[in-house]
Formats: C-alpha cells, structure tokens, sequence
C-alpha cells in the first residue's frame, strides 16, 4: 500500500488524537463515505486506547476500472491501538479486515508537530487478499487499496472540517 504523508494546520498531535477517537468524529466520518452501517466501541488499556469501528458501506468509492473485482457493498472491522504515553508524538497500529472480498489492511499512524507548527500524519502498511473467483489476488488488493485511500481521504477532510481549515488552504499532497 501506497504511504500517505498529510499535514494539518493549526493542529497539535493531542488535538488529532482526540478527533480520531471522538464518538461524534467517528460518525461524521461514517457519513462522509457513505457508511450505511457503522458501529464505533472503545477500550482504554493503560496507555493504549482502541477503537474498533465496524462497518458496511458500498463500494461506490472505487474507481470504475477496478469496481468488477469487488462486490458491490464491504464489511469492514476496523481496529486501530493508539499509544497515547506521549502527546507530542503519537502512533498507533491498525488492522482492517474483511471477508468479502477475503482482505486485510493493517499498518503504523504517526502523529508529529512539525517545524512550522502543523502537525504531520504519516499512514503506512500493506494490503493482503486472497482471489475472488478467477481474479487474482492482486487486482482484488489494487481495487480495495484504492477504496482505502478514498477512505482515508475522506477522514481527512471530516478531520479538516472539525479543526476549521479550509480544504482550498491545504499544503500539496505528499503522497
């Protein structure tokens, strides 16, 4: 899977964590995709707070060459651990599964100020599937990897909008 390298404005790492695991954020989010089903629960461990999103929503978001390798609605659990011992800089590990079409997404999130007072967001992993029929794996991953990245998108915005920052004012994208 492709990294994503996002900066945000006018933001603290603290701030973003608190938007990333707010219950009212999560359903924004939800709403941004569509999500026609979506269901957000929470676990503090000590240092470490999990939030497990599960999902169903239409494969819309596909680009249209890839979109015949993938049904036309996904179920998604959604786990991502956040090691919240430092405020500065944040990281946490994700794992996003589905059965239909047979993918796992997992990876790393870091949170980090920067130089000029934003705050940098840095998403990495990888993508496994299994075929789906006579498609091979590697479509399948290639079609559910884009859907990912309009995923990620669009809590980028949801994020943009709860912090009050014109989307037309964000830095150019480094992915």
């Amino acid at each position: 899977m492709d990294d994503f390298d996002w900066t945000f404005d006018r933001s603290t790492p603290a701030q973003l964590l608190a938007i990333f695991t707010d219950p009212n954020f999560l359903a924004d989010f939800a709403a941004a995709i569509p999500v026609a089903q979506h269901q957000a629960d929470f676990d503090r461990d000590g240092e470490h707070l999990t939030v497990i999103l599960r999902w169903q929503f239409p494969t819309d978001h596909v680009p249209s060459m890839f979109r015949q390798f993938v049904p036309a609605e996904v179920k998604l659990d959604w786990q991502t651990t956040w090691n919240t011992a430092d405020s500065v800089a944040i990281s946490g590990v994700f794992d996003a599964v589905s059965k239909d079409p047979a993918v796992t997404f997992n990876g790393h999130i870091k949170i980090t100020p920067t130089a000029e007072g934003a705050t940098a967001w840095h998403v990495s992993g990888d993508v496994q599937a299994q075929r789906r029929g006579f498609i091979p794996a590697s479509l399948v991953a290639r079609a559910l990897e884009s859907l990912f990245h309009s995923v990620l998108t669009d809590q980028r915005t949801v994020a943009e909008s709860w912090l009050g920052i014109d989307p037309a004012e964000r830095p150019v994208d480094q992915h």
